[in-house]
């Protein structure tokens, strides 16, 4: 009994600080880019895409963590940009919303994108964006069990708590921003593209109250996440695609760091178009001591599918059984007119 106890205020210790000092996140970040930093809005070969993640976490215990985006955008104004000249502008919709623990503890935001492309050299674009709209939080205070409610030998609902929520529900602005730099050597072959992606977000900069107490003070942390993606061509069907993210986060940090392995099973057809693109990946990513995480993809034109699962490595792999969660993530891309021979390269989305 003592040893379950002391596993539970675990969960319940861990469960606080990632609640109230780190943003929920996903596995696949590279899939949510919306959220990932402001200035990608747009930033995809097409007219308009669609996405979204769902996540399950630590499905050995009761009442899990489950996490669900969808976002939207698309790019403005790019009929010079498919020749790879010319800039564009971009503006994209997030919505997001997870549910933690035996509390309901609900976090939903909805955030606008906008963000300009600026070509500034041959293969090269820079990117800035912001971001703005405002969090939901909301909390059931009737499920909740207290620590004075247990009379020593086990636990009475009948006992006061002597907890009060004065607002199970608060609103909060929120803002972010970020850059992004892109340069691709842009070789008549699409199999020796070289694209390097390097960008930063910095997200809730005006830092809200989210508290749900009266006279409480719980300020969201200012968020920064550098991040990393590189492709690079194996051969004429093969790309190495190394990636990474670094969170800082108040006192949290988390670095996450793996690559995808890409095989196209097919090119779009150049004149016909009755061929279309299609591939499959692997992708193997560490998140440091926390979790391994194995995916698999598939792509056919532009649509995307994403399957990965997190193998719980923490101190919490006692409890959770080394399961971390379940992750997947579905896009859909608008390509619109034919594209030219540089938008024409294996996608890089």
């Amino acid at each position: 009994m003592k040893n379950k106890i002391i596993v539970w205020s675990a969960i319940i210790l861990i469960s606080s600080i990632r609640v109230y000092s780190q943003d929920i996140h996903f596995s696949q970040f590279f899939q949510n880019p919306g959220q990932l930093n402001p200035s990608l809005t747009g930033s995809f070969n097409g007219l308009g895409r669609f996405s979204t993640n769902y996540k399950s976490q630590w499905r050995s215990i009761d009442n899990t963590y489950q996490t669900f985006a969808l976002n939207a955008d698309g790019g403005f104004f790019k009929n010079k940009t498919y020749n790879g000249k010319g800039d564009f502008l971009g503006l994209g919709l997030n919505f997001f919303t997870d549910r933690a623990g035996e509390l309901k503890l609900r976090t939903t935001s909805i955030l606008f994108n906008i963000a300009y492309n600026l070509k500034v050299g041959k293969g090269q674009t820079l990117a800035a964006g912001i971001q703005a709209g405002f969090i939901q939080r909301s909390i059931d205070p009737n499920n909740g069990k207290w620590g004075i409610q247990y009379d020593g030998n086990s636990y009475n609902p009948n006992y006061p708590t002597g907890e009060y929520i004065s607002n199970a529900t608060k609103y909060v602005a929120d803002f972010g921003l970020g850059m992004t730099y892109t340069w691709t050597n842009e070789e008549k072959s699409p199999s020796r593209n070289w694209t390097v992606l390097f960008g930063a977000g910095a997200f809730h900069v005006n830092q809200p109250n989210q508290t749900l107490f009266s006279n409480g003070e719980d300020k969201l942390h200012l968020k920064f996440n550098p991040h990393l993606k590189i492709n690079i061509p194996l051969n004429k069907k093969e790309f190495l695609i190394p990636q990474m993210m670094y969170t800082l986060q108040g006192a949290s940090k988390e670095l996450i760091v793996g690559f995808d392995f890409r095989h196209f099973l097919s090119s779009d057809a150049k004149y016909t178009g009755f061929i279309k693109e299609s591939a499959i990946y692997g992708s193997v990513y560490f998140r440091n001591s926390d979790a391994i995480i194995a995916g698999l993809g598939y792509m056919y034109s532009g649509f995307q599918a994403g399957l990965s699962y997190d193998i719980n490595i923490s101190k919490l792999s006692l409890a959770s059984q080394y399961q971390g969660g379940l992750e997947v993530s579905l896009t859909y891309i608008i390509r619109g007119a034919p594209r030219t021979r540089i938008e024409s390269r294996p996608s890089f989305e």
